[in-house]
């Protein structure tokens, strides 16, 4: 009983927020087609470049790096948007620096991140960490299903997932 109990309470945390199934259960009224998802990537790597300058503004400059191999391409197969066009979603490439955000540096960081993630629909929701030395930040996007998360201990990561959009995905290498 307690393991369905869980399964219940995570379906009905993500539902709504992940870029397949949960997205389209979410909006069955949508009447508009969401944009290509080679869109939502220039549009989210856009978000993650003005992320890392609020974060930079808001305690310093940081050694951000790309983490190679970090993206990841799914297929939300059962959400087709119109005959023979296949909905795809895309994890863009992690975002870090080799360091953790200190407990004093989280309120800034906190608040700059969701200033942004605000201006592009995101929301707060889902676990979130904000105590001794280890923080972690979600946010997801509703009307398209997209995922943010920025979380540290002994180095800062950030990732983004696009949700459920229609068209052909661009390779990150």
């Amino acid at each position: 009983m307690r393991s369905s109990s869980r399964a219940s309470a995570t379906g009905t945390l993500f539902e709504g927020w992940c870029g397949d199934r949960g997205a389209a259960r979410a909006h069955p009224g949508r009447s508009r087609r969401p944009p290509p998802i080679a869109a939502m990537q220039d549009r989210y790597e856009e978000m993650l470049q003005r992320i890392r300058t609020a974060v930079d503004a808001a305690i310093g400059p940081r050694a951000w790096h790309v983490h190679p191999g970090s993206a990841g391409y799914g297929s939300c197969g059962d959400r087709a948007f119109e005959p023979n066009v296949q909905g795809r979603d895309v994890t863009l490439p992690s975002w870090g620096f080799d360091e953790p955000i200190t407990d004093a540096d989280w309120p800034a960081v906190k608040r700059a991140v969701l200033d942004v993630l605000g201006e592009h629909g995101f929301r707060p929701g889902g676990m979130a960490v904000d105590t001794g030395g280890s923080h972690e930040l979600n946010a997801y996007e509703p009307t398209y299903g997209g995922y943010f998360n920025l979380g540290n201990v002994t180095h800062t990561v950030m990732r983004v997932s696009t949700g459920c959009h229609p068209g052909e995905w661009r390779i990150y290498e």
